[in-house]
């Protein structure tokens, strides 16, 4: 199965999923993750800066007999 995030940007992404650490960073520490973000998922953001990040998974189900 796959599926994709959509968002405005990867900024966006961030803000949608917060770091279970961002009431203990500072704004610098904050601004380095999302660096490292973009440069991690630029291959998924368009022309315009929106990230279209493709996500894939497996669907599993079973049944008792």
């Amino acid at each position: 199965m796959t599926r994709g995030e959509h968002a405005p940007g990867i900024a966006k992404v961030l803000v949608r999923d917060p770091l279970p650490l961002i009431e203990r960073i500072d704004d610098d520490v904050y601004g380095r993750i999302l660096e490292d973000s973009r440069a991690a998922l630029g291959r998924f953001c368009t022309d315009d800066g929106k990230a279209e990040i493709p996500i894939e998974g497996h669907v599993i189900t079973a049944r008792k007999r």
